[in-house]
């Protein structure tokens, strides 16, 4: 493995404006861990690859590896009619239509119920008529799943039982947790925790029993389309809304774990492995068209299998290859932070022209101060600053030169103290220059608002050792510093405070709407 490029490629994730990403990847006996940016915001504490975090839907590779296990113990047919099992869930023709097969691979035609349960996504897929203040209003509502299930059952339906294209919709699996409960006795979370989790000895994943996630973990900041500016915080939450289909908390250690053993054929039986991988083809949350098999698909343009999640603020996607020998997983702490297009949909991913631009705020919006620019700006403020040192002095053998810039000629003596006083004085106005908007790049990159006050100070004395030189005479009555080399020194130093201060405004406003209580639920 290339350690040197997988970091790289997490701090592109990072710059590009996602305030904190992490993975794992595994080759073999190789394991490469990485990190970049920040779990809060606030406090600029780090992320590590080893936080807790809610891995959304793909929680539905766990549920679907469950309903398989209890298919081999006899307790479940694939192809049996969920009316069968749940009449009064799914009635009347449809129930006897629908397989439990077809609820695992999206091809019910049961809709989402999502927008009849969040009021201010009625308009969904039409993004650009939704609005995020159901995540506010739901924060800590708890939702009970059969009047979830009858929300999507009761919905128009997307298509025909078994038809295609399918279209993902997480009723499938709350009623796939609402099966796994009437064939055990048990809920479905016991189920899955048994059968796969504890099966698999992932020893921090399992389902939440609050709004907190317990243990380390990262703030999650929900973007919707630029809506929420800043982005909020919505790492607390009651997950009932999703259940079975989409609330585990997980590490990406445990997901690549488990991914490799589920695709090594040591979660589900080889025949039940092959039933998850025949795919058909389904319309994605996003609108696209993919293959996807029983909780499990492709994933696009490679040889490795898994699924991807999204929670309000975060986002997973965990993968094996088929032969179960390399594996990865990579967690963020923020999603859809992008805006929508003129169209009303969501743009590409962020390419390379947005790879250098982090906001502290953690929304991709800076403020013109990138890891890549700040070292080159400060690098042409040193260059001014050494050509406006050298210029006076490169040619004495042409008085009227010296006349016209200002400057009396001057004995050898007298060259080489000025010399000296002028290079001192440049190292220090030069190297604070440098230092501080080094300082802004760190402090830019880590959130931190320390690290912005320090580089502010080592700006700050920049500019003052800038205007001691033009007010303070050497020996021969001029000043210490030429006007040209003082404001070469000064320029780039102011130019620091005033971005510096810019950055520090913008921080402050972030914390301080973020910091806003969430309201709560009213049922």
């Amino acid at each position: 493995m290339d350690h040197a490029k997988l970091d790289a490629a997490l701090h592109a994730v990072h710059r590009a404006g996602v305030p904190g990403v992490f993975a794992e990847v595994r080759a073999g006996d190789q394991v490469w861990c990485g990190a970049a940016g920040v779990a809060d915001v606030e406090t600029g504490h780090p992320v590590s690859a080893g936080l807790r975090h809610r891995v959304g839907s793909v929680t539905k590779t766990f549920t679907a590896a469950a309903v398989l296990r209890q298919v081999e113990a006899g307790r479940i047919g694939l192809d049996t009619p969920i009316g069968h099992y749940l009449p009064s869930l799914v009635p009347g023709d449809r129930g006897r239509a629908i397989t439990v097969r077809m609820l695992i691979d999206h091809t019910s035609g049961l809709a989402e119920y999502l927008p009849y349960a969040y009021p201010s996504l009625k308009a969904f897929p039409d993004l650009a008529a939704t609005r995020p203040d159901s995540f506010d209003d739901h924060r800590f509502t708890r939702f009970d799943p059969v009047e979830l299930i009858g929300l999507g059952v009761g919905a128009p339906p997307v298509g025909t039982p078994g038809g295609g294209p399918g279209v993902y919709s997480n009723t499938n699996y709350l009623l796939l947790g609402r099966l796994l409960a009437h064939v055990t006795g048990g809920s479905a979370e016991e189920c899955i925790t048994r059968d796969v989790i504890d099966r698999a000895g992932l020893r921090h994943t399992g389902f939440p029993t609050g709004t907190h996630v317990e243990g380390p973990h990262s703030k999650l900041y929900e973007s919707w389309f630029g809506m929420i500016d800043p982005p909020r915080d919505y790492s607390v939450f009651d997950m009932s809304w999703v259940g079975p289909a989409a609330s585990l908390i997980s590490t990406v250690a445990d997901l690549n774990r488990f991914f490799a053993l589920l695709l090594a054929g040591e979660i589900v039986a080889p025949a039940s492995l092959a039933e998850m991988r025949r795919t058909v083809r389904v319309i994605s949350q996003e609108g696209k068209l993919i293959d996807y098999g029983l909780g499990l698909h492709p994933v696009e343009s490679t040889e490795f299998w898994g699924h991807g999640g999204t929670v309000w603020g975060g986002g997973t996607l965990a993968a094996a290859r088929a032969d179960g020998r390399r594996q990865f997983a990579i967690a963020v702490n923020t999603q859809r932070w992008n805006r929508l297009d003129e169209q009303g949909r969501p743009p590409a991913p962020p390419d390379r022209r947005r790879a250098g631009r982090v906001h502290p705020a953690g929304d991709g919006r800076g403020a013109g101060v990138t890891a890549r620019r700040v070292p080159a700006v400060a690098g042409a403020g040193l260059l001014l600053t050494v050509a406006a040192t050298v210029v006076p002095f490169a040619d004495r053998s042409v008085p009227a030169d010296h006349v016209r810039a200002g400057y009396p000629a001057y004995t050898p003596a007298q060259i080489g103290s000025a010399v000296g006083t002028y290079l001192v004085l440049l190292a220090s106005v030069g190297a604070l220059g440098v230092l501080g908007w080094l300082g802004t790049a760190w402090a830019v990159r880590a959130g931190k608002r320390w690290a912005h006050a320090a580089a502010t100070v080592l700006l700050v004395l920049g500019v003052a050792t800038g205007l001691a030189g033009l007010l303070v005479e050497d020996t021969s009555g001029e000043p210490a510093l030429p006007p040209a080399l003082g404001w070469a020194g000064l320029v780039p130093c102011l130019a620091g405070v005033l971005v510096v201060g810019l950055l520090l405004s913008r921080s402050t406003r972030t914390r301080s709407r973020t910091g806003s209580p969430a309201p709560r639920a009213g049922r």
